[in-house]
């Protein structure tokens, strides 16, 4: 079974919870233009985190091409995340990955988050087996998609291991646990 996995697009970035941003315009072209990827035509099914950013999209993909959908917890960004300046947030996202077992600012931990993110993902797994599934699209968030692919290639996650901007996708083997590509933009 392939897997899309899919980060949301740009948000518009406002001083209120992070888990709560709306896509911004910029990320409505950026939806529209992963609508066109030929892909869409073997996903079975699509599951979407719970944060607004990345269900919205799921929704408009899933309409777009009648595929049924569901939101799960568990492939949330990170937990307890707290609106940061742009230069703050990104020393914290260093600090997550440079020191995983670290609470930074009172943010989930990054091995916590990839536990998370780990079991969840097997749990999307084992439901897309028993519907039959060939391909499926998981539309989740930058840095937990990070870890996930991380863990995958047995290799510690860093900025450079992740996507390169905001509205990214990647493939994966289910079956071989393999990753497939590199992250493409959208």
């Amino acid at each position: 079974m392939l897997i899309y996995l899919i980060t949301h697009p740009a948000t518009k970035v406002e001083k209120t919870n992070p888990n709560k941003w709306k896509i911004s315009r910029e990320g409505w072209k950026q939806v529209k233009n992963l609508a066109k990827k030929r892909f869409w035509n073997d996903v079975e099914f699509i599951f979407a985190s719970t944060e607004r950013k990345a269900n919205n999209a799921a929704e408009y993909w899933s309409k777009k091409y009648k595929i049924p959908m569901k939101i799960v917890k568990g492939i949330e960004e990170v937990n307890n995340r707290k609106y940061l300046p742009e230069k703050e947030l990104w020393k914290n996202i260093d600090l997550f990955f440079a020191e995983p077992s670290r609470n930074a600012r009172g943010w989930e931990t990054a091995n916590h988050c990839k536990e998370r993110m780990i079991n969840t993902m097997n749990k999307i797994i084992k439901k897309a087996r028993k519907k039959h599934c060939k391909a499926i699209a998981i539309v989740s968030h930058g840095v937990v998609a990070n870890l996930y692919i991380c863990n995958f290639k047995k290799i510690r996650a860093n900025f450079s291991t992740g996507q390169k901007k905001i509205g990214s996708w990647i493939i994966i083997d289910a079956e071989k646990k393999k990753v497939l590509s590199s992250w493409q933009t959208y």
